[in-house]
């Protein structure tokens, strides 16, 4: 057996019987002979470290893993770590482009000095500092379902049993689940129901009726028999914490929604949060649909032709529909199922910030290829959950689920509504696989598919709260002083209901940048060094 020191970050599953050394075993073993991928069968959900007697250093990183690891090397040195504030010495290694789009609410990172660890990757550091990197796991489509062809219901009874699988390592734990009355989260709650975990339900309620799903919730909870838990979103001062330390900026309005859930399940005991997020990026509609996903897919000619008859009766321009014949045109858009708009390549509105002209970018490039990673989720479990002794599990990023979902065609991601049975008034289904493989949720909640307005609480927190607004982005915020916030331009919003109600997104968000460098950004450059550095020589 390889000697060497082990150090895992994440979720590690194993029967309760095992011992805890065979994990250590397995990692040492598969790197002793050289059979990397079986790192990934221990360690799906989570990242690993193994030094090596000898000084070589392997870092890898789970498919599903919402943990990520940096590194950097300054000459002999070698620094790494799963927080990268941990890494940062020095104003430069800030990338001020991408702090700017963090106060527009996009999630990119802003560390250009410092390299990842991707999903799947293992990355191995030699004695002599030289790299080499290689793809030790990755998630493939279900070859049985790509391999002939399919009808809706050839994915139905796959599907359920794929987040059955999923939700199977939680059997022996007592887990809390994030319910927001969406058809994706009920579909985890019944998963969970059916397998016997023990569950309570959270369930986030918006001040406001307008934004209030507590009505779909309820009635999951009650055909499931499920206890729930429905907690008052906070929109007082509090929304927007001094005491949150993040490790990179977190442009989510959401931030004191979590915290109020992880302080309810400490009180619960629950350690262990289980979230219905990553259901659209599985089972809806991406960047691309229309005729010639239906065309082209391969798809019963029953299912095509009801397509094509009812793809008439949607609110789609007929010529539209016709130019979708070609891939090149799609009949949806980044941020709606009606098509591209203006805003969508355009940064959000924020008057209160200094005048650029650069367009709108998208997410940060790896969120493409690896749904699990993202810098602002990195920052909420890192500052809110993981300090309150909570983990968070997404099932639709497990392999099961998300070998279903790349085997499904656009066509089965988003139709037109061929399900008059369940609702008459749609005119468009988005996640329509999801939907039927779950009967046993009630159809009110499993086929609703209007939104509720989910921004209601953070337009109400900027409405009532400008004092703190002014404190946080006026003349003294760091943000004015790196020339990104405008002191005067913030007055002339603030003073103006419109004007607020217009850049809520983006006052929100800025608020949330400029606690970052307050918070933790500035304490760590006046340290003169990472918290946390391990250096071989």
């Amino acid at each position: 057996m390889t000697e060497g020191l082990v150090l895992l970050a994440g979720l590690v599953w194993q029967a309760t019987t095992a011992d805890p050394r065979s994990i250590v075993s397995t990692v040492t073993d598969s790197i002793a002979r050289g059979h990397y991928t079986d790192l990934a069968t221990i360690s799906e959900n989570a990242a690993g470290c193994f030094i090596k007697q000898d000084g070589t250093i392997y870092l890898w990183v789970g498919f599903s893993s919402k943990d990520s690891i940096f590194f950097r090397t300054d000459g002999p040195r070698l620094r790494w770590s799963t927080n990268p504030l941990d890494l940062i010495h020095d104003a430069s290694e800030m990338d001020l482009w991408a702090l700017r789009r963090c106060c527009h609410g996009d999630d990119v990172f802003i560390y250009s000095s410092l390299h990842r660890v991707e999903q799947g990757q293992l990355v191995t550091i030699h004695p002599a500092r030289t790299i080499s990197t290689q793809q030790i796991d990755c998630f493939r489509p279900d070859s049985f379902l790509t391999s002939r062809t399919t009808t809706l219901e050839t994915f139905r009874e796959p599907t359920r049993k794929a987040l059955q699988l999923a939700v199977q390592p939680l059997l022996s734990e007592r887990v809390g689940m994030l319910l927001s009355g969406g058809s994706g989260s009920a579909a985890i709650l019944a998963t969970l129901k059916a397998a016997g975990v023990d569950t309570i339900a959270y369930h986030m309620e918006s001040p406001d009726p307008a934004g209030s799903e507590y009505h779909f919730a309820r009635l999951v909870c009650e055909a499931l028999d499920i206890p729930l838990h429905r907690i008052s979103m906070d929109t007082e001062a509090s929304y927007l914490s001094s005491q949150w330390i993040f490790s990179h900026p977190y442009g989510h309005p959401w931030a004191r929604f979590y915290e109020q859930v992880a302080q309810q399940a400490q009180k619960d005991r629950i350690s262990l949060l289980v979230t219905g997020g990553g259901d659209d990026s599985a089972f809806g509609p991406g960047l691309q649909y229309g005729l010639h996903a239906i065309l082209s897919a391969r798809l019963a000619w029953k299912e095509k032709r009801a397509m094509l008859r009812r793809i008439l009766a949607t609110d789609w321009n007929v010529f539209a529909i016709l130019r979708s014949l070609l891939p090149i045109h799609s009949l949806i858009g980044p941020s709606s199922l009606s098509g591209v708009k203006k805003e969508d390549h355009e940064m959000r509105r924020a008057d209160f910030l200094t005048p650029i002209s650069k367009p709108r970018a998208w997410d940060d490039i790896a969120l493409q290829h690896a749904p699990c990673f993202a810098p602002q989720a990195i920052a909420l479990e890192q500052a809110i959950l993981q300090p309150a002794g909570i983990r968070l599990y997404n099932p639709y990023h497990q392999r099961a689920v998300q070998a279903i979902s790349l085997a499904l065609p656009d066509a089965y991601k988003l139709t037109p509504n061929i399900f008059p049975q369940f609702t008459r008034t749609a005119r468009i289904i988005d996640k329509p696989v999801l939907r039927l493989a779950f009967d046993d949720v009630p159809a009110e909640v499993m086929w609703r598919t209007w939104n509720v307005w989910t921004q209601t609480p953070g337009q109400r927190f900027c409405l009532h709260q400008t004092a703190r607004l002014q404190d946080l982005l006026g003349g003294h915020s760091h943000l004015a002083t790196l020339g990104i916030a405008d002191p005067s331009r913030l007055e002339c919003v603030l003073e103006s209901r419109v004007l607020i109600r217009k850049n809520y997104q983006t006052l929100v968000t800025s608020a949330m940048v400029e606690l970052f460098l307050r918070n933790a950004w500035q304490p760590q450059l006046k340290r003169g060094g990472p918290v946390w550095a391990n250096t071989i020589n």
